[in-house]
C-alpha cells in the first residue's frame, strides 16, 4: 500500500551536494547480510574520484538502487554474482550506476513491460519497484535502462546528469 501511495503521488526532490559512493554503500551495506545468507557475492566499485559529490536526493535514490538490487537478490542462486559499479557514462555527460546480476535474464517481452507500473513476474510483487526506480532517476533528469540477454544475467543502468557533478578536494 505504501508503494502505490509513494508512486500515485507528484515526484518532491530534496536535492543536496551528497557524495555518491557513500549512499550507494548505505544501501549496499543495509542489504549485504541477505546476499551473505543466500552466499550470493554482492560486490562494489566507484570508478569515480572517491570525492565526487552529485546533487541528488539521497532518500529517493537510496530507494531506486534497493529496488534493483533487491530484485537481483530475488533472481539470483547460491555462488552468483551481483555487482553494482559507479562510473562516468563513456561520453562523460553523465554518472552511471551498473547492477548486474546472474540471473535467468529477462525476455524480450517483458523487457518492453517491466517498467510498467504494476507489471510483475514475482508471485506477490507489486509491479512498483522498478516503475518507482525509472520515476525516481527521471525526476533527478536521469534514466533507468535495461540491458539484458533472455538467458544469463540482467545489467540495469541507472544515471545522473553530468551537470550535477563536483568535485571535492
Amino acid at each position: 500500500l505504501t508503494e502505490l501511495i509513494d508512486y500515485s503521488r507528484p515526484m518532491s526532490l530534496e536535492k543536496n551536494e551528497t557524495n555518491l559512493e557513500k549512499t550507494l554503500l548505505e544501501v549496499i551495506n543495509l542489504i549485504k547480510p541477505s546476499f551473505e545468507k543466500e552466499n550470493i557475492n554482492l560486490s562494489f566499485e566507484n570508478k569515480l574520484n572517491s570525492n565526487c559529490k552529485v546533487v541528488f536526493d539521497r532518500r529517493k535514490v537510496h530507494q531506486a538502487v534497493l529496488n534493483i538490487v533487491k530484485n537481483a537478490l530475488e533472481v539470483s542462486k547460491a555462488g552468483d554474482k551481483v555487482k553494482v559499479i559507479v562510473d562516468y557514462n563513456s561520453e562523460g555527460d553523465s554518472v552511471s550506476i551498473k547492477i548486474s546480476d546472474e540471473g535467468c535474464g529477462i525476455t524480450e517481452e517483458h523487457r518492453k513491460k517491466i517498467f510498467t507500473p504494476y507489471f510483475t513476474t514475482k508471485k506477490g510483487g507489486t509491479g512498483l519497484g522498478l516503475a518507482q526506480a525509472r520515476k525516481i532517476m527521471e525526476a533527478h533528469g536521469g534514466s533507468l535502462l535495461i540491458s539484458s540477454t533472455s538467458t544469463k544475467g540482467t545489467t540495469f543502468i541507472m544515471s545522473l546528469p553530468a551537470e550535477l557533478i563536483y568535485m571535492g578536494v
